[in-house]
């Protein structure tokens, strides 16, 4: 790693009482699809006004990140942390009161605001890991078996408690993570942020310029990709089949990333990255079969996720502030929901060819853009 503006490196403990938090965070929204399934099979909301929801709890994590930037670090971080956590655990525990669908929306609005600041401060704190792109990656990891946990309990709940048991859930484990705060890293800041708290620098604004098409680009296919097999005359069990050997794929990029992190520059992984995503994409235009679209499908869940650690890695010392690392995830967010509207357009009018060929114009260019972004910087920067 280059040489870091901020005084505090965070131990291997403290990133993991850490990462119960943001894991707790982010389930908000990777469970999402359980959440709104209870929602809908208990008739608490059609699906009409479902979508509405999954909107208001993602852009309230766009509004929790601009908080944490502009107010959230005049404070010390761990009262920061402390607020979110507060803030996110009493919008779950609103929304399960929610007796209209304007208070449920209400409640999901500070829950999400909530989460938003957690995991921005969250990353800060990952930002300043020995080796970030590890240390994301091992996240990236305990947010699938977190996924996992929640897509096997969450339906339990929803038929034993009622449609509001997830968010209940929610909230208890929410308080829950307050008792980690013995272990948090004491992240003051090396000197008063003023007026310039919310700024990332040339560099910074060019990552998360990448962050944003690059997970428009990942999105769009993966939200698609059963569309994009039976598109390919593949049966229901071959694409079932074929998403989960991705997800396997997926899972297997964490050993591979702590494996090469220390022996790969940022630059590297990101070639090899966009290599591997460009032949997965290939695999899945070519249209030749089970074989090529299980491997196309799985070579491009792997690459996405072996690569965004060391996107990360990049935004980690993007700012002097840790602002970019911080707005990381409200950046992929966003992308995150671009990426499913414009693949919906292009699937619509059978385009599966142009979403392929858009998917990788976007990751080739995103990835110039990281590599643009990082040469900003006056040092170099390793994974």
């Amino acid at each position: 790693m280059g040489e870091r503006t901020e005084q505090t490196t965070v131990s291997v403990m403290a990133l993991v009482a850490v990462g119960v938090v943001q894991v707790t965070g982010a389930l908000i929204l990777n469970a999402m699809p359980a959440l709104v399934g209870g929602l809908t099979r208990s008739g608490r909301l059609d699906s009409s006004m479902a979508g509405y929801l999954v909107g208001i709890d993602l852009a309230s994590q766009v509004v929790g990140t601009i908080l944490f930037l502009r107010h959230g670090r005049r404070f010390p971080w761990h009262v920061t942390l402390s607020f979110g956590i507060v803030l996110m655990a009493l919008g779950n525990a609103l929304s399960c009161l929610g007796s209209t669908t304007i208070a449920l929306f209400a409640a999901r609005l500070v829950a999400g605001t909530g989460a938003g600041v957690v995991r921005a401060a969250c990353l800060v704190a990952f930002a300043r890991a020995q080796d970030p792109a590890r240390a994301i990656a091992g996240l990236n990891a305990a947010q699938v078996v977190s996924q996992g946990v929640a897509f096997a309990t969450f339906p339990w709940l929803t038929s034993s408690v009622g449609w509001f048991g997830p968010y209940l859930a929610l909230s208890i484990v929410a308080l829950g993570t307050l008792a980690t705060a013995f272990w948090w890293p004491k992240l003051e800041q090396s000197r008063p942020i003023g007026r310039s708290s919310f700024a990332f620098g040339w560099s910074g604004t060019w990552c998360l310029v990448a962050v944003f098409m690059y997970f428009i680009a990942q999105s769009a296919i993966w939200a698609f990709a059963e569309a994009i097999g039976t598109g390919a005359s593949q049966s229901t069990a071959h694409v079932t089949y074929a998403l989960e050997c991705a997800t396997l794929a997926g899972i297997a990029a964490t050993p591979v990333v702590f494996a090469l992190s220390s022996r790969l520059r940022v630059g590297q992984a990101l070639v090899a990255g966009l290599a591997i995503t460009l032949v997965g994409l290939y695999l899945l235009t070519v249209n030749a079969g089970f074989g090529p679209y299980a491997l196309g499908i799985s070579l491009f869940n792997f690459a996405w996720c072996a690569t965004t650690p060391f996107e990360f890695a990049i935004a980690a010392v993007a700012d002097e502030q840790g602002n970019t690392a911080a707005a990381f995830s409200a950046s992929d967010g966003l992308g995150l929901a671009a990426g499913p509207a414009i693949a919906g357009v292009l699937i619509s009018e059978h385009r599966a060819l142009t979403l392929n060929l858009l998917a990788a114009l976007l990751t080739m260019l995103s990835i110039a853009l990281f590599a643009f972004a990082s040469r900003l910087r006056q040092r170099p920067v390793r994974a």
